[in-house]
């Protein structure tokens, strides 16, 4: 078992590994979009370019909320979960 120390240096090191990820899904979710409207066809459907300016959008809250420290955070970033596997599902369509 680690200790309190430890435990608190893990914690915040997979806080700030979730905030990167966040960072850099809200990144791809952008550069995504944009290709897909210059693409367009299936990949501008009004549908999927919707959740993936969710996804972009929800990212960049939940990593927001972990940098402040907002006690939401968890739930945000629950929700936030939900919508990243919708915009993979529909990036994979």
């Amino acid at each position: 078992m680690a200790s309190k120390p430890e435990a608190v240096r893990q914690t915040a090191e997979q806080i700030r590994r979730c905030i990167e990820l966040c960072q850099n899904c809200h990144t791809v979710c952008l550069r995504t979009l944009a290709y897909c409207l210059r693409m367009g066809g299936q990949q501008a459907a009004e549908q999927h370019l919707r959740v993936m300016t969710d996804c972009a959008e929800i990212c960049q809250t939940s990593a927001d909320f972990m940098l402040r420290g907002s006690d939401f955070h968890a739930r945000v970033c629950g929700v936030c979960a939900e919508v990243c596997v919708r915009c993979a599902e529909s990036c994979e369509a």
